[in-house]
């Protein structure tokens, strides 16, 4: 399917998930996610990613929030509460 629309493997996929919709949407409608790394086993200070809605609509067991991650958009923060 990606060799149809020309795209590599993972930016096909990308895009398919990103359609999909089973993340969380910034307040201004973008994707993915910046996120502060704490702790002293932290190997970047920041890492991009999806924030998912449901975990468990992905993952049979999913595991729980990891405390040394902070989104770093804080007009962004009040909308997962």
């Amino acid at each position: 399917m990606a060799k149809d629309v020309d795209l590599p493997a993972w930016q096909w996929l990308q895009k398919q998930f990103g359609r999909a919709g089973p993340h969380r949407k910034h307040a201004g409608g973008l994707n993915i996610w910046t996120c502060m790394v704490t702790g002293a086993r932290r190997k970047a200070r920041q890492i991009h990613g999806y924030l998912l809605k449901d975990p468990t609509s992905i993952f049979t067991d999913p595991s729980a929030d990891n405390p040394n991650l902070r989104p770093v958009d804080s007009d962004d923060i009040a909308a997962l509460t």
